[in-house]
Parts: structure tokens; C-alpha cells; sequence
């Protein structure tokens, strides 16, 4: 089994809940986990046996999900091929494209995106906050893919995304190395091993950041910049990373736990949170409070269906979500025109937001991300025929004076290869052969 890119949700959520077992096991031996605020609620329900059972379920969900055979995936090698020449034909639509995200995002946040009383203050619609949320993990990436050209404004883009999510205390800050490298690949450059564990540091060192910001009395880069300063210059703040990694990551282990001993979820309250409709209309706001623990801790999906269907629930909800996401993936991995690389990038951003979101959030936060990852899948599949169509009449037009027909087109993976011929010096593509 090769691990192609659409398995790479799905190893996300086996690998966290195996990482953080043993490292909820640590933490509940320290005299007192999760003490500030509600998190000891949760905390004090862990028990060894319940927490073996569950994680071997969530494993076993994980390897159904990714053995079954969906079809021919892309490596991370096959994708750098892939994409270096599209991403460099359409490096216009790459640069707007992360204009959009920008703009969005500082629509959504406003004038809160610099001072608010409140955490999760914003200035626009319920949807565009939607949206630039969704849309944000894919700013790195497209910083790295726009990298390739210019090198100036794929740095630019990459430092404004660490704005956004610095001014939104959001924990995918925590990651936006690895979603840079990401882009990288998608633009075509190779990543050495060692640049993949420096993302993986840098993830375990800034966790600290953005949920010490989230506690703070005002909220936005004002007060988070002063916070912040404080924070990384106390000298316990390096030792304090690994505790905090215990309490706020392992933390999805014992919330495992608190949620299938819940009673009162039924199939009614989890096909409410699986309705794509707006929230007012699938009646989420009905039944909101009770699937919290606290206003800021939300219920985790993968618990939920544990509280309806115990083990059963759990291997089938992970199943489930690692199907639906490969699915996804590997349809806009199949595309062979100029369009694929952004949205794969799309899809790959999403696609590990989700599974982050499947094993701390509940299965109404979750499924909004795998929405847009349906919807972008689909919407891809429909457009095809069309920019397919488009690439191949721009490929056929007449050349322009002084020679050539405009910039190289994207071929795709079944594109005819030139024929070689050998001469006696040396092997020449597309060269005659040679007269006897």
C-alpha cells in the first residue's frame, strides 16, 4: 500500500489518537491534569480500559479506510512532477486567487482583527466568517506554490497568513509550516525530510501561543503581540510545551471518553449536525448547547457516534470520514488539466483541517469543512470537461508572429512522451533517422 496524498487525512487521525494515548496516560498521572476551568471535567473521567478500547477502535477504522481501494493515488513525488508546469502556466490565477483569501478574511475579522472584547468577534456575515475560515489554511499553501516564481510575494502571502491566524489566537497557526511545505510540493520543488520535522517543532513550540491568546481578558493582535511577549520570554515557556501538548492535544483522548458516556445524543441530534443546510435551517441552534461540554469545548464527532453506537459507532464514523475525504482527493487528483494544482491544494488544505476537526470538534464543525470539500470536488468534476476543452483550443492556435503559440500548456500524466532516436553522437528527441 503506497501512502499516496488522499491517505493522508486519514493517517492524521490514527497517528494523533496513537500519539496522544500514551501521552494522556503521562498526564493524568501528574497531580493534577487539565486543572484551570472546565477541562478537569473532563480529565476525571479517563479510564485506561475505556481509552484501549476506543483508540484500537479508532485505529482499526483508520487501516479499513485506508486499504480499501479506491484507485491509483499521487505520491508526494508524483505531485511535484505533476504540477510544476501548471502551477507556472496559471501563476496569475494562483497570485488572484490568494488576493481573494485576503480580502475575505480581513472582511471577516474587520477592525477586530486588531482589538476585541471578545474571542470570536467579527465584522461580516455568518457566512463570509464561514468561508474565510475554510479558506484561510490554503494562503501558506498558495504561498508556496507562488514561491516558485516569486519568491518576494509567496513571502508576503505566507506573512499574512500568519497575521490572521495570529490575530485569531487560531490553533492552525500551529501548522502553517507544514501547509507552506505543502505548497511547495504542489509547486513543484522536492522538501527534504528535515524541513518536514522543522514544521513538526515549529507545531509543538507554538502551541502555547494561540490558546494562552484565547484566555487573555482583550482580544486581536494588540493585545496578543504584548501576551505573546510575555509568554515566549518566561523562562518556563520551553518546558512548558510539553505539558501543554498533553493537556490541549493528548486532551482529545480523555474528551473520547466524556463524550460516549453521554446519554442524551441520539441519531435525530447527529442527522441535524450531517445536514449541510445553513445552521438555522437543519435546526442546529436547537440542540447546540447540548452538545458541548463547555461554551469553549465542543463535543468531539468520533465520541459522539461512540455515545450512540459504542465501538461500532466509532470504526463506522472513521471509515465513513476517511471515505468520503480519499473520494474527494482522488478526484481532483485525476484531473490532467492547468486547474488541478489549486484544487488539490484546496482539497489537501481542507482535507487536514477536517481530520483535526473530526478527532476535537464535533461532527456539525466537521462536516462544514468536508462540505466545502464535497463541493469543491464536485464542482471541479463539473467544470472539467469545459477547461479541458478550453486548454485544448489554446493549445491548437496558430503561432504568432516571430514564432511559438504562447506559454506551454499543461499536459497531464497521459500525455505522449517525445520519440527518441539515436545518432551516432548522441540520443536527440524528435530528431530524423538517419539515412543508411
Amino acid at each position: 500500500m503506497r501512502v499516496t496524498i488522499d491517505r493522508l487525512p486519514v493517517l492524521i487521525v490514527g497517528l494523533l489518537f496513537l500519539v496522544c494515548l500514551p501521552v494522556a496516560e503521562w498526564a493524568v498521572r501528574r497531580p493534577s491534569p487539565g486543572e484551570r476551568g472546565p477541562f478537569v471535567n473532563v480529565w476525571q473521567v479517563y479510564d485506561h480500559d475505556t481509552a484501549v478500547r476506543l483508540v484500537a477502535a479508532i485505529v482499526v477504522g483508520s487501516l479499513v479506510a485506508l486499504a480499501l481501494p479506491l484507485g491509483p493515488g499521487l505520491t508526494l513525488a508524483e505531485v511535484t512532477e505533476r504540477t510544476r508546469e501548471p502551477v507556472a502556466v496559471l501563476m496569475p490565477l494562483w497570485i488572484v486567487l490568494g488576493l481573494v483569501v485576503i480580502v475575505t478574511n480581513a472582511a471577516a475579522k474587520g477592525q477586530y482583527l486588531f482589538f476585541a472584547t471578545d474571542y470570536l468577534m467579527t465584522s461580516a456575515p455568518h457566512m463570509v466568517v464561514v468561508v474565510a475560515g475554510a479558506a484561510l489554511p490554503l494562503l501558506p499553501m498558495l504561498a508556496g506554490m507562488i514561491g516558485q516564481r516569486h519568491p518576494v510575494l509567496g513571502a508576503l502571502f505566507l506573512a499574512v497568513s500568519v497575521v490572521f491566524m495570529f490575530g485569531s489566537a487560531t490553533r492552525v497557526l500551529c501548522g502553517v509550516v507544514v501547509l507552506h511545505l505543502l505548497g511547495r510540493v504542489m509547486g513543484g520543488r522536492r522538501v527534504a525530510w528535515w524541513a518536514w520535522l522543522g514544521g513538526l517543532a515549529f507545531a509543538l513550540l507554538t502551541l502555547p501561543i494561540p490558546l494562552n491568546n484565547r484566555g487573555q481578558a482583550t482580544h486581536g493582535l494588540i493585545p496578543y503581540w504584548d501576551a505573546t511577549a510575555d509568554l515566549v520570554t518566561d523562562p518556563g515557556y520551553l518546558s512548558s510545551t510539553g505539558s501543554t501538548f498533553a493537556e490541549n492535544i493528548a486532551f482529545i483522548v480523555p474528551l473520547l471518553i466524556y463524550c460516549s458516556r453521554v446519554p442524551w445524543i441520539t441519531l435525530d441530534h447527529l442527522l441535524v449536525e450531517l445536514n449541510p443546510l445553513p445552521s438555522g435551517l437543519a435546526g442546529w441552534p436547537d440542540i447546540a448547547d447540548q452538545m458541548r461540554v463547555h461554551t469553549y469545548i465542543p463535543f468531539s464527532a468520533v465520541g459522539e457516534w461512540a455515545s450512540l453506537w459504542g465501538v461500532a459507532g466509532v470504526v463506522g464514523s472513521v471509515v465513513a470520514f476517511g471515505l468520503l475525504t480519499r473520494c474527494c482527493l482522488l478526484s481532483l487528483g485525476r484531473s490532467t488539466n492547468a486547474t488541478m494544482p489549486v484544487a488539490l491544494a484546496g482539497g489537501i488544505a481542507l482535507g487536514v483541517i477536517a481530520a483535526v476537526q473530526f478527532c476535537e470538534y464535533n461532527t456539525r464543525m466537521t462536516m462544514r469543512i468536508q462540505d466545502f470539500l464535497v463541493a469543491l470536488a464536485v464542482l471541479e468534476r463539473i467544470a472539467r470537461p469545459w477547461v479541458d476543452a478550453a486548454q485544448a483550443r489554446l493549445a491548437r492556435r496558430p503561432a504568432r508572429p516571430g514564432g511559438g503559440s504562447g506559454p506551454p500548456l499543461f499536459q497531464g500524466a497521459a500525455a505522449e512522451t517525445p520519440i527518441r532516436c539515436r545518432t551516432p553522437e548522441r540520443s536527440v528527441p524528435g530528431c530524423p533517422l538517419p539515412a543508411p
